[in-house]
């Protein structure tokens, strides 16, 4: 009996410099399996889980300063980060599976496209100035983002409420 596979998109494969909408698309539809089959997820965070599970996945959410693990992750997103900051052991330990999905190492520059993304989550922030942060954040934001981030980078964000700062890119 022969088993076909199914192709590996580009994106598994290839490094990018530069993500574009397109390609965050289908990368935001793997990270959604893979969030959706997250037993962690599903017994350490129920409402987040479920959240998960209705997501629409023509929205591109990202994490950027993520870690390897589910603990270390906005559930649902794809996580922009540090590959390898954790070990697989320590993973297996408490049963987390997911690994960073787009490697980033940049100071300076996201590795989007401009006005591609539709949330970004900025909790954990890499070593970035907060001003270069805010300003790439609002490059690579579509029209009526949002971006969720800690008080501390806040000022660099207009305020609509609660812990959430809309980001409107400007043409």
């Amino acid at each position: 009996m022969t088993v076909l596979s199914a192709p590996i998109p580009a994106f598994e494969t290839a490094q990018h410099d530069q993500w574009d909408r397109d390609d965050l698309l289908l990368l935001q539809q793997k990270a959604l399996r893979e969030w959706r089959d997250s037993d962690w997820l599903a017994m350490h965070d129920p409402r987040a889980y479920e959240a998960v599970m209705v997501q629409d996945p023509t929205l591109v959410r990202v994490d950027l300063g993520g870690g390897s693990g589910e603990s270390q992750q906005g559930p649902g997103c794809i996580v922009v980060g540090q590959p390898g900051r954790v070990g697989k052991q320590s993973l297996a330990l408490t049963d987390e599976r997911r690994e960073v999905d787009v490697g980033w190492m940049e100071p300076t520059r996201l590795p989007f496209e401009d006005a591609c993304v539709d949330e970004c989550h900025a909790m954990t922030v890499p070593s970035m100035p907060a001003a270069t942060l805010a300003r790439e954040i609002g490059r690579v934001m579509r029209l009526g983002g949002r971006v969720k981030t800690r008080v501390t980078l806040a000022a660099a964000f207009q305020p609509c409420g609660g812990d959430w700062w809309e980001c409107v890119s400007r043409g």
